[in-house]
């Protein structure tokens, strides 16, 4: 056993209202682009800059059905995975590589706009839908 591991956690806001499909054994499935923003003073004119980066995760089972029931593009999500890459050919036949975070576990942070009435769901935490393998990308539902 190694002393390495691949663990991300990260805190942000949706960029898009996530959007439920299945995959074709239906287990529900769907990916979300989370924006994390920085701001920072530019040390060269004293101005202050933000810069935001944008991160995909795949979330599978409950974890993509409760997001999509609940969340709306602006609401405050934190996601617990591992990163993993992944390639593939794009359009014009070039080769591309992509990082996704593969959920282990999703909190809603903050809903602007909830999709309910629910009161409790701010609060909502998500756990594993299925132990074990995962399916291996959102390809074959997209």
């Amino acid at each position: 056993m190694t002393p390495f591991f691949n663990r991300i956690t990260v805190m942000g806001l949706l960029g898009k209202t996530p959007e439920l499909r299945y995959l074709n054994d239906g287990t529900a499935a769907t990916s979300v682009n989370i924006a994390y923003s920085e701001k920072y003073r530019d040390r060269h004119n004293g101005e202050y800059v933000e810069k935001t980066e944008w991160f995909v995760a795949l979330l599978y089972g409950n974890q993509a059905e409760t997001v999509c029931r609940l969340m709306n593009a602006g609401d405050g999500i934190q996601v617990h995975g591992k990163m993993r890459s992944r390639h593939y050919t794009d359009k014009t036949g070039t080769p591309r590589t992509t990082w996704e975070i593969l959920a282990d576990s999703v909190q809603m942070i903050a809903l602007r706009t909830p999709k309910t009435d629910n009161a409790a769901a701010a609060d909502v935490v998500t756990q594993p839908a299925m132990p074990g393998q995962r399916p291996s990308s959102l390809s074959e539902c997209l």
